[in-house]
């Protein structure tokens, strides 16, 4: 942001954060006596919303009780709840249709009658649940206070909101279960709401809906939050309280949750006053904001001139170009921020000669530590070679031809990768030509015996090559591919002192990116990496050797990021470690 646009806003709030906060207080006064009058009329009605409730259930109750009585004379009924009486096709039909009878003559919109084992036996609201085990729902009705509930009904159009109340049965030594209920209509939240604008709305926990005849911005508004006594923001269309009932809601699992009431006052009367208070303060502003940009343009042009006339000498500033002239003869602070700028540059320019002679140094010094640390890995399996053939000639010089033709292509191999590494230092790159290799082949070479096991000359080292059957070939430089391996066995071997494994593993695998790609794995069971070397093993020249250049994990890193791959690292200080390497698999 510009110097001359800070001082337009500078100028510009000054004048209207006056106006801004006369709004503001206005607006917060409006805010608390519109929810001073919602909240008076929420506390008349919520009281009272308990009360209403419980004679609800003790209505229902009621119903229940009566029914029961006439249960207990109906000879029919008896019969077909005999062991052996719903075998008999009259007294099954008479059971079955015996809840939707008798339920709207008794006032209820739901009514089971249940066993003892929570099958239910007659439904009259929707007679396909009859069958069905409700003993979950059954036995958490019971453990409610004086067995009054919520639940969500299935009846024939579709769900309900019911008042339950549960009432035990018994007809001669069976025990049964009747559970009747009163829809919770729009009528009854209506009458909830005292035929004021505020309106009702139930919320189940067990179902975690919102339940009422409430306005479209409570059941599609994700945004709201009625998690507060009250809420009044810009976002909601209405004020809304939340109350938590004394009755539980009850799930088909038989899950007991908290309901509660949720009362709505729309805040149109708000609006509409608030519409009114900001065009009156849309007018003030659109004149306090003419008369503010005019005073603050002048400022602005006489104050920023000068320092855009220094930004512009200083975009010419470069290294290659560091003879620009800020003098100045100004006596303010511009002239002597110019004067500064004039001395710094003369240091700048000292600083840039001397920056240049450190940097030619440094390159130098890397390089060399480079070549020397490539060279002394390509030098290995040479070594390795050499000590065999020694250990053969001193052993068992008769074998001694034999074992040479069978090493002869591991120098071979060693004497070519040097060559190779010599001529890619030779044109100062050591990106070579992507080609398909087979990475066992690489492998095997750089074992020291060439076989999968052996045991090292520096402790108890074996060699494990564990290659997945018929594994494709890889797309990449081979004179990488074995400066990346290499370094990753020295590293293994110099980790276990005392000896141990080490397992060279190659297995084909898709990316991230659903690309097929060969996965390189070197494991050890050396001393581990600490956890917090793990983000820094791989950076140029950090080393937690005594003697390490610092070199080895930095030039994996850049070589597989040559090669199109990704490596990593995991570790267990005391068990080992394993970096895994995916390369481009060739294609076919």
């Amino acid at each position: 942001m510009s110097l001359r646009l800070r001082i337009l806003l500078a100028t510009v709030l000054l004048a209207l954060l006056p106006l801004l906060a006369f709004y503001l207080g206005a607006r917060h006064y409006i805010f608390w006596r519109f929810e001073s009058d919602y909240r008076d009329r929420v506390e008349l009605l919520g009281d009272n919303i308990d009360r209403v409730l419980r004679l609800r259930g003790e209505e229902i109750a009621g119903s229940l009780e009566a029914l029961k009585s006439e249960i207990s004379a109906d000879n029919n009924l008896w019969l077909a709840l005999l062991p052996g009486g719903e075998r008999d096709g009259n007294g099954a039909v008479y059971l079955r249709d015996y809840a939707g009878r008798k339920m709207p003559l008794a006032g209820l919109d739901m009514l089971q009658l249940l066993d003892g084992d929570g099958v239910v036996l007659s439904s009259g609201h929707f007679r396909q649940e009859c069958g069905q085990n409700f003993r979950r729902v059954a036995q958490a009705l019971t453990k409610c206070p004086g067995g009054l509930a919520f639940r969500q009904v299935r009846h024939a159009e579709g769900f309900s909101p019911v008042l339950l109340c549960i009432t035990p049965l018994r007809l001669g030594d069976r025990d049964f279960l009747l559970i009747g209920g009163r829809e919770l209509n729009r009528a009854f939240l209506r009458d909830l709401g005292g035929g004021s604008r505020l309106e009702l709305a139930l919320i189940y926990a067990a179902h975690e809906q919102t339940v009422g005849d409430l306005p479209g911005y409570l059941a599609t508004d994700d945004s709201l939050d009625i998690s507060s006594p009250t809420v009044a923001d810009d976002r909601s269309a209405a004020l809304l309280t939340r109350r938590d009932l004394a009755l539980f809601g009850v799930s088909d699992a038989g899950v007991r949750g908290r309901t509660e009431i949720v009362f709505a006052y729309p805040r149109d009367e708000l609006d509409r006053m608030l519409r009114d208070l900001g065009g009156w303060l849309g007018l003030v502003l659109l004149v306090t904001l003419t008369v503010s940009l005019s005073l603050a343009t002048g400022l602005s042009l006489r104050i920023s001139r000068p320092l855009g006339d220094l930004a512009g000498k200083a975009e010419q500033v470069d290294l290659d170009r560091l003879n620009v002239d800020f003098a100045s003869n100004r006596r303010d602070e511009v002239g002597k921020l110019s004067r500064l700028l004039d001395q710094m540059m003369g240091r700048l320019a000292a600083g840039a000669r001397r920056l240049q002679e450190a940097e030619s140094r440094a390159t130098l010094g890397e390089v060399a530590r480079q070549v020397t640390h490539d060279i002394r890995n390509g030098f290995t399996p040479l070594r390795n070679v050499i000590s065999h053939l020694t250990q053969v000639a001193e052993e068992t010089p008769a074998e001694m031809a034999a074992i040479f033709t069978e090493r002869k292509s591991t120098l071979d191999s060693g004497l070519n990768y040097l060559e190779d590494l010599a001529g890619n230092y030779a044109r100062i790159s050591v990106r070579g030509r992507p080609e398909r290799i087979d990475l066992e082949r690489i492998v095997r070479e750089l074992l020291p015996t060439g076989r999968a096991e052996m045991v090292g000359a520096s402790g108890e080292i074996r060699y494990v090559c564990d290659m997945e059957q018929d594994l494709p070939s890889l797309l990449a430089d081979p004179v990488s591919l074995r400066r990346i391996l290499e370094n990753l066995l020295r590293n293994a071997r110099e980790s276990m002192p005392e000896g141990g494994r080490i397992t060279i593993r190659g297995v084909r695998r898709i990316n991230d990116f659903d690309e097929p790609v060969i996965l390189i794995e070197v494991t050890d069971e050396g001393c581990g990496i600490a956890p917090e070397d793990l983000e820094r093993i791989f950076m140029d020249f950090y080393s937690s050797k005594e003697r390490g250049s610092g070199l080895g994990l930095s030039n994996v890193r850049r070589l597989v990021a040559d090669l199109g791959g990704v490596v990593r690292v995991r570790s267990t200080m005391g068990e080992g470690a394993s970096f895994s390497i995916e390369l481009p698999q060739a294609d076919c």
